[in-house]
């Protein structure tokens, strides 16, 4: 955050080229763990990922918080 502003400094948010990249754009009920990116093409898209329970608690050091 700029100092004394109160605003967060402006930022680029990379377009995801989801041929290059080859992630689906829709969220895939068979494989739940699957990246997807969500709202495609729209300004406000991004990576959605879920994770497993053993995932989550590996990632935080043996516990889930």
């Amino acid at each position: 955050m700029a100092t004394g502003s109160g605003r967060a400094p402006p930022h680029d948010i990379p377009k995801f080229d989801e041929a290059t990249a080859s992630i689906t754009t829709s969220y895939n009920l068979d494989d739940p763990f699957a990246p997807w990116i969500m709202a495609a093409g729209q300004p406000h898209e991004h990576l959605m990922v879920h994770f497993s329970s053993e995932d989550m608690a590996a990632m935080m050091g043996g516990s889930e918080r």
